[in-house]
């Protein structure tokens, strides 16, 4: 598919939105839509039905290549939920400088900043004459044509794109007068706080050198190898080991702990009853020296 006009009237005003769906889209101007009338549909969302006499406001972008494949994706033609049509529409083109990349003027600070920065450089009087465009993409639903309530997330999406469509020049009136019926002003919520990552312990620098050898176990115990390899507990020469009574080898408050520091060169064997009670029933018992 080659370049083709594309008239938004629904959610797709909105600037970032239409960034994310057709990144090669251009923003072209504002457009004026005659004989119809704009709706929420039993689908909860937006749509445009025949009425002699009323028009529907809206916005133009030039969709570039694989932009209104995407289009059709989103708009749920496959499903049966719009339909495409070529119809003609009153185009108001923009100002040279400001038909460019959607994708650009998100990134340049979006539709009311980008507007104002260049309104001071080229003036509100040098946009070109509106002219006819005779045939122009319309997404329209044959099949969802009874008026509804809106679905609630899409609230909030169409009071962004009425914030972008007036920033690009949508007059103020067709919304107060013709989409506020169906759409209530609220504030846009707030950003989702950040989830908190979960807890990690982060494994400790050892900033000592590892024990070559255990030391000796005290007499009728032995040497249990502990998962960190000598754990430094306390000071900076603390280092804590494990030994067993092998006639308690089954039960863990039937064992005898000996805490083993390492301070200064000079061990210290402390021995622990083998009472539950004196020690957590997780985790290596430790003292402090």
């Amino acid at each position: 598919m080659g370049t083709r006009l594309y008239f938004a009237y629904g959610s797709n005003l909105s600037l970032d939105q239409m960034a994310a769906r057709c990144p090669q889209s251009t923003f072209r101007g504002r457009a004026v839509l005659p004989d119809f009338q704009w709706q929420i549909n039993q689908r909860g969302v937006a749509n445009i039905v025949p009425r002699a006499g009323s028009s529907v406001h809206g916005l133009v972008y030039e969709l570039g290549a694989g932009d209104e494949k995407r289009l059709d994706r989103n708009e749920g033609v496959r499903a049966g939920f719009y339909s495409k049509a070529l119809l003609p529409v009153v185009l108001h083109p923009a100002t040279d400088a400001l038909q460019m990349r959607t994708a650009r003027i998100v990134t340049m600070g979006g539709a009311a900043g980008v507007v104002h920065d260049f309104d001071k450089l080229v003036g509100l009087g040098s946009r070109p004459r509106a002219r006819l465009e005779p045939e122009v993409l319309v997404y329209v639903s044959e099949t969802y044509v009874q008026t509804g309530e809106p679905r609630d997330e899409y609230v909030d999406r169409m009071n962004r794109a009425m914030e972008d469509g007036v920033a690009m020049g949508i007059p103020t009136a067709f919304f107060l007068n013709t989409v506020r019926e169906h759409i209530p002003s609220r504030p846009a919520p707030a950003p989702a706080p950040s989830p908190r990552p979960a807890y990690r312990p982060q494994p400790r620098e050892r900033s000592w050198p590892p024990m070559a050898a255990a030391p000796r176990a005290p007499d009728g115990y032995t040497y249990r190898r502990p998962t960190t390899l000598g754990r430094r507990t306390g000071g900076d020469d603390a280092y804590e080991y494990e030994y067993e009574h092998p006639r308690r080898p089954l039960s863990r408050a039937a064992r005898d702990y000996v805490y083993t520091s390492y301070y200064a060169g000079t061990p210290v064997i402390r021995t622990v009853s083998p009472d539950a009670s004196q020690y957590p029933a997780r985790g290596r018992w430790s003292s402090a020296l």
